[in-house]
């Protein structure tokens, strides 16, 4: 792959994605960029609102490096790093 990306899914509210996007920026290699976050539609009317960031890191990061910056900051998203599953 020519990149690693990872999707990430925050439940609730854009302020609520916005929120987990602030408490892991810092903490990201300054060669990684960031789109989002996008609104997952068509969800069902009992189901809460989420939205989708993507974390896209260069294709050489070792898996381990990704769950070592990724894991303390799980809390709160779902964390896909599945990129072959995903369509951009």
């Amino acid at each position: 792959p020519a990149i690693r990306l990872v999707k990430i899914i925050v439940q609730g509210n854009e302020n609520a994605a916005h929120a987990w996007m602030c408490g892991i920026k810092d903490i990201l290699p300054p060669t990684v960029s960031i789109r989002g976050p996008f609104a997952v539609r068509f969800r069902p009317s009992s189901g809460s609102a989420r939205w989708i960031w993507h974390i896209i890191f260069p294709k050489d990061i070792p898996e381990a490096r990704l769950i070592s910056l990724l894991r303390p900051h799980a809390r709160g998203a779902i964390i896909d790093l599945d990129s072959v599953a995903f369509f951009m």
